[in-house]
């Protein structure tokens, strides 16, 4: 049998589904988690988890109208309508529609832990509904394996009016809230609940911002603090075995590499998914709106953009959620500038050699940096190529729980497991290579692979990169298959040259080149992903604006820091073509497209 998991977005469906079939789906408490469905085996059944929603009533939200395609599907035997206990008056509205779709229902509570105060008549509300209705995953295979029969629909009576949709909306609220008034009743709580009294300083009208800012601040200095220490240690240990390795420095280099990662990952998952758990990142998008409609742009679109602290692609697939094909539009071309947990292994190296006291504030400034160029490139676009209001947050507010250890664990897991397997595939096949091309001289000394590098070189001489740091160009062209490589590659490179802190023009021209490589092409997957959501012409764009984008930044940053009269002459010249490419965008007849 298959059954389609349907439910509003934060009701817990995603974790279900892990739960029932051991899949790795991500899981999160806020909506616009989970784009596109996601399938596997539970007992002899096949359960598809789908994106979350709210009605079946068409919408513009792309992957809202993935999950009604799905829900029509024929090979659909029946829905397991999964409901958040603290919420079901406003949940059972999409029940009132799924019962109408001649298709067994089987209703499952959730948050049952969290509905303190709330008592429901599960019994009542069966009878009411006419199909079975569960307060846990115990039964659930015994139901499923009984003769499951059509449910009745709810009696709707509309009142007479002109519009007859919005009579029937009207009727459909009437007889969900005449249930629930039979079936749920709530024992007197205390008005100021947790949440309640978090939310008064979380969400403050001044202190909300700061806050996000210190909770960041913290993130960064126990990642970098702790993970970059071990990242170290790992490194300087590899560094010791490899010269006895011969022809297989590369393959042990790019092992290496890839342990490396793990403390800097794995705290870095650890944490964000703590805080995702927690309830506070649904906060973050709520108090980010404020700034964001200041500015002119889609509040919501906050909302994709945390999940590209993870990872771009994702992140880019979040942009489903939007309802409007302007904002998507722009949020994809927004998405790339968030620094993802790829670019975090690559600061930490640099830190680690260039920075050894506040790396943290090194690490942390360049993700404000990335938040925003974002925000930079948003307003340029929003004002010539994709003109449009901005539209308004609706955000559910998840209550705050205390994170589940062992759930958190399990995510991080998978999700540091995931992420060694997709750099490991990039890092080790390109250590090779880099070994072999090293290996291969051309004349004298020189290998290919430096021959070809120094040719290079002059384009990012004002950035800082000199000519005997020929591996840092390597390095670029490297980071394009995927970030995490960049590291692969210099400590290729490196290892016969000398350490990474002797190439470099000190600390600043080490920082030149990381905000190099936090705003310039983002990788492969990021690209194919932009292509798939947008178009080519989206893809093209993206390139060639990040790539802009990060040159000038750089090269102003490094020519400030050592030649301020020279900078000073760069930076007007800066925003004259700036001025001068937002005028030409607003008045040309170019306009970018989804279709």
């Amino acid at each position: 049998m298959r059954c389609a998991l349907v439910g509003n977005p934060n009701s817990g469906k995603t974790t279900l589904f892990n739960t029932l079939t051991g899949a790795t789906a991500r899981v999160g408490n806020w909506s616009g988690v989970t784009v596109e469905s996601s399938e596997a085996s539970f007992a002899t059944h096949t359960l598809i988890d789908l994106p979350g929603l709210y009605s079946l009533v068409e919408s513009q939200r792309l992957d809202e109208k993935a999950a009604r395609e799905a829900l029509n599907q024929t090979s659909i035997d029946c829905y397991i309508n999964v409901i958040d206990a603290t919420q079901l008056e406003r949940q059972l509205y999409l029940t009132s529609e799924l019962l109408e779709q001649k298709r067994p229902v089987i209703i499952l509570l959730t948050k049952l832990d969290a509905a303190s105060g709330i008592q429901i008549d599960t019994k009542q509300l069966s009878e009411a509904l006419h199909c079975p209705v569960l307060s846990s995953t115990d039964e659930l295979e015994e139901v499923l394996a009984s003769k499951l029969k059509q449910p009745k629909p709810l009696l709707l009576s509309p009142v007479e009016d002109e519009d007859e949709e919005l009579a029937l909306l009207d009727a459909r609220y009437r007889a969900v809230h005449e249930l629930v008034l039979a079936v749920e009743s709530r024992v007197t709580r205390k008005q100021e609940t947790m949440t309640n009294r978090l939310d008064k300083v979380l969400l403050h009208r001044f202190f909300a911002l700061p806050l996000f800012m210190l909770v960041m601040y913290a993130l960064f200095f126990i990642v970098v603090g702790v993970g970059g220490a071990c990242q170290d240690s790992i490194m300087q240990l590899a560094e010791l075995v490899l010269p006895r390795m011969g022809y297989f420095k590369g393959l042990g280099m790019g092992l290496a590499t890839i342990v490396s990662f793990i403390p800097v990952m794995g705290l870095m998952f650890f944490l964000l998914a703590c805080l995702e758990a927690s309830g506070y990142m649904a906060r973050v998008a709520f108090v980010m709106d404020r700034l964001m409609r200041f500015l002119g742009l889609p509040g919501k679109a906050f909302v994709p953009l945390m999940v590209g602290f993870g990872c771009n692609v994702p992140a880019v697939m979040a942009t489903r959620t939007l309802e409007s094909k302007q904002d998507r539009l722009l949020t994809i071309l927004m998405s790339p500038f968030m620094s993802c947990s790829a670019r975090l292994t690559i600061y930490t190296v640099f830190v680690t050699a260039f920075f050894p006291s506040g790396g943290h504030n090194v690490v942390f400034s360049l993700y404000m940096v990335g938040i925003l160029m974002a925000i930079l490139t948003g307003l340029l676009l929003r004002r010539t190529l994709l003109k449009a209001p901005p539209s308004p947050l609706l955000l559910e507010l998840p209550l705050y729980q205390w994170p589940n250890i062992k759930t958190i664990g399990k995510q991080t897991y998978y999700k540091l497991k995931a992420f060694l397997w997709r750099a490991g595939r990039f890092i080790v096949p390109i250590c090779l290579l880099l070994g072999l091309a090293s290996s291969i001289k051309l004349s004298g000394s020189s290998s290919i692979l430096e021959v070809v590098a120094k040719g290079i070189q002059p384009l990012f001489s004002p950035m800082g990169i000199s000519e005997e740091n020929w591996p840092a160009v390597v390095g670029l062209f490297s980071g394009i298959f995927a970030k995490e490589v960049v590291v692969g590659t210099l400590n290729s490179l490196y290892v016969d040259m000398g350490s990474l802190s002797q190439f470099f023009d000190g600390a600043v021209g080490a920082y030149a080149y990381l905000l190099f490589i936090l705003l310039y092409i983002p990788c492969a997957s990021t690209m194919a992903v932009v292509r798939m959501e947008a178009n080519r012409k989206v893809m093209w764009f993206s390139i060639v604006w990040s790539t802009m984008l990060a040159y000038g930044v750089s090269v102003l940053f490094y020519q400030l820091a050592t030649r301020p009269g020279l900078a000073s002459v760069l930076v007007a010249l800066g925003l004259l073509v700036a001025l001068m490419l937002q005028s030409g965008l607003r008045g040309g007849k170019y306009a970018l497209r989804t279709s």
